[in-house]
C-alpha cells in the first residue's frame, strides 16, 4: 500500500507564501490610511518613490498569481517600505507580519529554485492554474532572442495555409492545396544558412504517402520563374531579390534552403510558395490512415506562427480540428514519438461561408487566399476557415493541425 504525500505542493507553497506576504503588506498600507489601489496616493502618502508603489498596487490587486511574482520587491525595497510604514506610525504587529511573511517567501525561493530568475522561469513553465498569461510565454520569448543570435537568422511571421476539398470526379479523394513561407526574413551572420521547407506526405506510419491513385500536382507560380530551381514560388508576394535556393533530396522529401546573403535590413525578404495536388490523400479512413495531418515546421527563429486551415462545407460536419505543438522537426518519423510543448494557443474559427482572412501579421495575407481558391476553381463562400496563431514558436519545433479521418458510409 502506498503513502499519501502530506507535503505540500510546489504550486500550494508558493501560492501561500505569495498570499501571506502580500495580504502583510496590504494590512500595513491601510493601517496608516494609504489605499494599495491607488500607487500615486500611496507615494505622497509614505513619501516614497512611485516605482515602488506602482509594484506593491500591482502586486496587491492582481488576480494572477504567477504573473504577480515579478512585483514582489526585493529586500532592499522591504525595508525601504518598512521604514515608510513605521513613520506613518503603523502598529508595530503590522511591521513584524511584513518581515516574517517576506522571509518565508525568501525562503520558499531558495527551497524551490534558488534564486528569483530561476523562480520565474519555473513559473513560466508551469503555468499555474487560472493564470492569465501563456504557457512558456516569457521562456518562449527569451528563446526566439537567443536563437535568433545563435542561428544567425529571424522572421516576423512563418506561415502556412492549407486547402482541402473533396475531388469533382472522385470525391472519396481529397483536393490539396498550400501556400507557405517566411515574412520579413533578416540575417544577422552573412554565411547563416537559412532553412526553409521540408516537402513531404506520409502515411500514420511514417511510410511516403502513395500518391499512385492518380495524384496530380499543379504547380502554382503566378508568373515565376520557371527556370529556377526550387519550390514554386508565388512571385508577387515574394521580395524582388531572392538568393538562390538549395534542394537536397533526404528519405522524407525534398530540403529546401537559403545560403549566403546581406545582413539586417538591407537584406530583409520575404518568400511564399505555393502548389496543388488534385486527389492528394484519402478523404476517408483505411487500413493505413486515421488521421488528416497538416503541420508546419518552425526550423528557425520567428516572431509568430500564422496556419490557417480551409476546409469545403461537404467536409465541415467530419472534422474536429485539433493543434498540437511538438519538439523538434516535420520528419515523419520524429513526430510519432515526440514530446508535446503545452499549447500556448487554442484554434480559433475564421467565419464560413466565406472565411475572413485578413491579418495584421501579413498585409496581403487575405488577397494571396483569394488567389489560391481562384486558382484551384473553388468559391471561398464553400469554405470554412480556421487559424493557430502562436507567438515566438519554439526552434526547432512543429505546429500539428489534424481531424481524425471519418468512416466511409
Amino acid at each position: 500500500m502506498s503513502e499519501i504525500s502530506t507535503t505540500p505542493s510546489f504550486e500550494q507553497q508558493y501560492r501561500a507564501s505569495l498570499l501571506d506576504l502580500r495580504n502583510a503588506i496590504a494590512e500595513g498600507l491601510i493601517a496608516v490610511g494609504s489605499d494599495p489601489a491607488k500607487p500615486q496616493d500611496m507615494a505622497r502618502d509614505l513619501k516614497v518613490n512611485r516605482n515602488l508603489t506602482w509594484k506593491l498596487s500591482k502586486l496587491i490587486v492582481a488576480r494572477d498569481l504567477e504573473a504577480a511574482f515579478p512585483k514582489v520587491p526585493g529586500p532592499g525595497a522591504i525595508k525601504i517600505l518598512n521604514a515608510a510604514l513605521i513613520k506613518a506610525k503603523a502598529p508595530a504587529e503590522r511591521i513584524e507580519r511584513i518581515k516574517r511573511t517576506f522571509v518565508a517567501f525568501e525562503r520558499m525561493v531558495a527551497l524551490h529554485a534558488g534564486d528569483r530568475p530561476t523562480m520565474e522561469l519555473m513559473l513560466d513553465s508551469a503555468t499555474l492554474p487560472g493564470a492569465a498569461s501563456e504557457p512558456l510565454e516569457l521562456s518562449r520569448k527569451l528563446a526566439y532572442q537567443g536563437n535568433s543570435g545563435i542561428w544567425g537568422c529571424q522572421a516576423k511571421v512563418r506561415v502556412r495555409a492549407i486547402f482541402l476539398a473533396p475531388n469533382a470526379e472522385q470525391p472519396h479523394m481529397l483536393d490539396h492545396a498550400q501556400i507557405s513561407g517566411f515574412h520579413e526574413m533578416r540575417r544577422f551572420r552573412p554565411d547563416a544558412i537559412w532553412p526553409l521547407f521540408l516537402r513531404t506526405s506520409f502515411a500514420d506510419d511514417g511510410t511516403p504517402l502513395d500518391h499512385s491513385s492518380g495524384g496530380r500536382e499543379e504547380m502554382i507560380n503566378f508568373g515565376a520563374d520557371t527556370e529556377r530551381e526550387g519550390p514554386p514560388l508565388l512571385q508577387r508576394y515574394c521580395s524582388a531579390e531572392l538568393p538562390a535556393i538549395r534542394v537536397d533530396q533526404v528519405p522524407q522529401g525534398y530540403r529546401y534552403s537559403f545560403g549566403a546573403g546581406p545582413v539586417g535590413n538591407s537584406g530583409k525578404l520575404t518568400l511564399i510558395y505555393g502548389s496543388g495536388t488534385r486527389r492528394f490523400a484519402p478523404r476517408y479512413r483505411d487500413e493505413h490512415n486515421d488521421w488528416a495531418e497538416s503541420f508546419l515546421s518552425i526550423n528557425a527563429p520567428a516572431e509568430s506562427l500564422l496556419m490557417d486551415l480551409f476546409i469545403h462545407r461537404d467536409m465541415a460536419d467530419e472534422v474536429k480540428l485539433e493543434s498540437k505543438l511538438l519538439l523538434g522537426g516535420s520528419e515523419a518519423s520524429f513526430l510519432r514519438s515526440s514530446i508535446e510543448f503545452p499549447s500556448p494557443e487554442d484554434i480559433h474559427q475564421l467565419g464560413a461561408y466565406p472565411p475572413l482572412t485578413g491579418t495584421p501579421l501579413i498585409p496581403r495575407h487575405g488577397e494571396l487566399i483569394d488567389e489560391i481558391f481562384t486558382h484551384m476553381k473553388w468559391d471561398a463562400g464553400d469554405f470554412v476557415g480556421f487559424r493557430l496563431e502562436i507567438k515566438h514558436p519554439p526552434t526547432p519545433s512543429t505546429a500539428l493541425l489534424r481531424y481524425r479521418l471519418p468512416e466511409r458510409e
